[in-house]
């Protein structure tokens, strides 16, 4: 069963007036509407083209470091160029759009975002390596230590981003070993949550990480299974209008026999309500799943993305699933000053 809230219908005025209060929009996505347009790049016409220049520098002496070339790449393409630390990086016939722009070099790595558009040079200035750590390990079945494919591994920092005034978060999977790797974190505090459908979520906590950390978990089946899935997708819209899929959403089920506390919604350290009961995250794609939920009443809470959450009532009685879909402006998400 397809679930379409509106902001007309009556059980939306209170969501509709907290979001007010709080001076935040959100544009719910209606069911109808084709998916096909809401994921991909925000590129326009691949006739369309601009170029990318800028510096690949170091906050340490270059001398101290183990590599003076670095890799400069435009996530999600193909489209890279060797730079030595120190000289000036052009990249040509970047189709139009806005991209994350990645300089990696050994042990050391920055991102920014940069807005390409027709015909225009986006100089981003310098951009200033930092000293990064990766956290990698195996995920399998705590029964029959098997491992456990497609898991899906989300590293959110603690502390507040630079950039965006937000918890900074990787999402990576699992592959068919179980194996993960999650790589080019800045030093500083993570919480490490693994989730898999059918399995109970388990969330770590790492403190002050500045090198190379191991992780190998086990996760335990969820017992009893119900038939009960939940399905949907958070994007959020450009200023120029595309939707683009968010990675890394928390999305949390919560038993209704209790109060969902607004410090359980907001948290990312790691802390967990006891009422919950499981949680996942959003994939690359934007798109998440929690299955084997037994029939019963739940409030299913999505976010935070910086201030904003979704909170929804919701009660399977059926295998068909209920799906809910978010769209967030770029405005909501960033952290009240």
């Amino acid at each position: 069963m397809k679930v379409l809230r509106t902001i007309k219908t009556a059980k939306n005025v209170s969501f509709v007036r907290s979001m007010i209060n709080a001076g935040l929009v959100v544009c719910l996505v209606a069911v109808a509407f084709s998916l096909a347009g809401c994921g991909g790049s925000s590129s326009s016409s691949s006739s369309e083209y601009g170029r990318i220049t800028g510096k690949v520098v170091p906050t340490q002496t270059i001398q101290s470091m183990a590599s003076t070339t670095s890799t400069v790449m435009l996530e999600g393409t193909d489209m890279s160029v060797e730079a030595e630390v120190g000289q000036n990086f052009t990249i040509d016939n970047v189709p139009v759009g806005t991209y994350n722009i990645i300089a990696r070099t050994t042990g050391m790595a920055k991102s920014m975002s940069v807005k390409v558009e027709k015909g225009k040079t986006a100089s981003i200035g310098e951009i200033k390596l930092v000293p990064v750590a990766k956290i990698s390990g195996r995920i399998t079945d705590s029964a029959s230590d098997a491992p456990i494919a497609d898991a899906i591994v989300t590293a959110e920092m603690t502390t507040t981003s630079e950039t965006a005034g937000l918890p900074a978060t990787w999402v990576t999977t699992t592959d068919s070993d179980g194996k993960y790797s999650i790589n080019d974190l800045p030093a500083g505090s993570y919480c490490l949550d693994i989730t898999k459908n059918g399995y109970k979520s388990v969330i770590k906590q790492f403190q002050s990480v500045t090198s190379d950390v191991t992780c190998n978990e086990s996760l335990a089946l969820i017992y009893p299974l119900g038939q009960g899935k939940i399905t949907g997708a958070v994007y959020y819209k450009t200023t120029s209008g595309t939707l683009q899929p968010v990675s890394g959403v928390k999305v949390t089920l919560y038993q209704a026999n209790g109060t969902v506390s607004k410090a359980a919604n907001a948290d990312v350290s790691g802390s967990r309500a006891t009422n919950e009961w499981n949680h996942t995250r959003t994939k690359a794609d934007g798109t998440f799943e929690l299955s084997g939920v037994p029939f019963s009443s739940y409030t299913l809470v999505t976010g935070p993305l910086g201030k904003t959450s979704y909170s929804d009532s919701v009660n399977p009685t059926s295998s068909k699933p209920l799906e809910y879909y978010y769209t967030f402006k770029p405005a909501d998400l960033l952290l009240a000053q």
